[in-house]
């Protein structure tokens, strides 16, 4: 497989919040740090959907002249606002068909998700 260019990203809040808005998910978990905190954490948590979002743009980035076709993705650990991520990934290209794995992590090494993902010409 080759390696694809490493994408960094730090998570804000006003990202989150704007997240909350555009997707109409306003769990307390996401959106109010009191609530996140009396549950365990040590701020709000960060939309798995957005972290998701996060790896598809990058996805996108990679191959912006491809159709992304298929992606699975397993969340492994909360992302909390300033976590500093790193987006890597690796591919295989046959005919047609660029298949690739995805893997998000903070700057502690921490994996946050991976995944995989099928793109066409």
């Amino acid at each position: 497989m080759k390696e694809l260019l490493s994408i960094h990203f730090t998570i804000e809040q006003s990202k989150l919040v704007r997240y909350a808005g555009a997707s109409g998910d306003f769990n307390e978990l996401h959106t109010v740090p009191q609530n996140a905190i009396e549950r365990g954490h040590p701020n709000v948590v960060a939309h798995g959907m957005y972290i998701m979002g996060l790896a598809t743009n990058a996805i996108k980035q990679w191959f912006p002249d491809l159709k992304l076709t298929d992606i699975k993705v397993r969340f492994q650990t909360a992302v909390y606002p300033g976590d500093k991520l790193t987006i890597k990934g690796h591919f295989t290209k046959k005919e047609s068909n660029t298949h690739g794995n995805i893997e998000i992590m903070d700057s502690d090494g921490q994996v946050k998700l991976i995944g995989n993902f099928e793109m066409k010409d």
